[in-house]
């Protein structure tokens, strides 16, 4: 394992200044369920510095605030799991939270940790995207909150290093909405999503009023598929709409990224899911 200097700050300034000071050098660990195995495999070629921030309370816990729901970057999965308010009102986020890896890693991951790391494969941020979660970052420049999305998006083009994820927030839940998150993985309690599905749906009366759908594990950088939605609004729930929806999906992915080896796996199962979603989506309306 490579060598490091191991440090724990007595506030947040302590640590925004820190990452503007070391830049590239030094890293952010709270998990630790990535950063460690990568230090272990030499893979953090450069970095010298690891600033734990498991301990600043200002960091962690879930709660209610007149913009929506608040949870904190340390806050681990476990904890999102077990919140009763996740569960009642933004129950799709416990979803994906629910199969992140085992319960061991699930009792230390953060939410934070899980974003930053801005994986394709992340099991969280396909959910988040539904939910339009927004990022609150800090750094020695000061505070800004972000849409996810475009967090994601500065992140591919470049690292923004000196910025620490403070935490996320959700916006109240719209009513009458049917939610619904799948991860399709060879080894369901410990593997990486081969792919995933989060989808968000309003109706009023019987049609689609607002919709929301994201696919994890599939793109560069995890987004909303926006045409899809855009076709789902105005329609009602049918096996012909699922169908269509469904090939919609693949078709853009396809005229994003171009044709790529996975697909030949994950195109048709993506077009599956999609079409069973939607369908269950039915059932419920149809059946109570």
């Amino acid at each position: 394992m490579q060598s490091f200097e191991f440090v724990v700050p007595s506030s947040l300034n302590e640590v925004c200044t820190l990452l503007a000071a070391e830049g590239d050098a030094c890293k952010v660990v709270a998990g630790g369920t990535d950063i460690v195995p990568a230090l272990r495999e030499n893979k953090l070629v450069g970095v010298t510095k690891l600033i734990d921030i498991r301990r600043r309370p200002e960091l962690r816990g879930i709660k209610r605030t007149h913009h929506g729901l608040w949870i904190g970057a340390a806050t681990t999965h476990s904890e999102i799991v077990n919140s009763p308010q996740v569960q009642s009102q933004w129950s799709l986020l416990a979803e994906a939270c629910r199969q992140v890896g085992s319960k061991q890693i699930r009792n230390l991951a953060t939410l934070g940790g899980n974003v930053a790391n801005a994986s394709p494969a992340a099991d969280s941020i396909p959910a988040l995207l539904c939910l339009d979660a927004k990022v609150s970052l800090l750094s020695t420049r000061g505070k800004r909150q972000v849409a996810l999305q475009d967090y994601l998006q500065e992140k591919k083009l470049a690292s923004k290093g000196w910025e620490l994820i403070e935490g996320f927030v959700l916006p109240e839940p719209l009513p009458n909405i049917l939610t619904k998150f799948i991860k399709v993985a060879r080894r369901q309690a410990m593997a990486i999503s081969r792919l995933s599905l989060a989808v968000v749906i309003q109706l009023q009366g019987d049609q689609i009023h607002y919709a929301r759908l994201v696919p994890g594990a599939m793109l560069s950088v995890t987004h909303r598929l926006e045409s899809v939605e855009k076709y789902l609004m105005g329609e009602k729930l049918s096996p012909e709409l699922s169908a269509s929806a469904a090939k919609l999906a693949c078709e853009s992915v396809i005229a994003e990224t171009g044709m790529r080896p996975s697909f030949a796996y994950k195109l048709p199962v993506l077009e599956g899911l999609i079409k069973k979603v939607l369908d269950q989506f039915q059932e419920e309306v149809t059946h109570g």
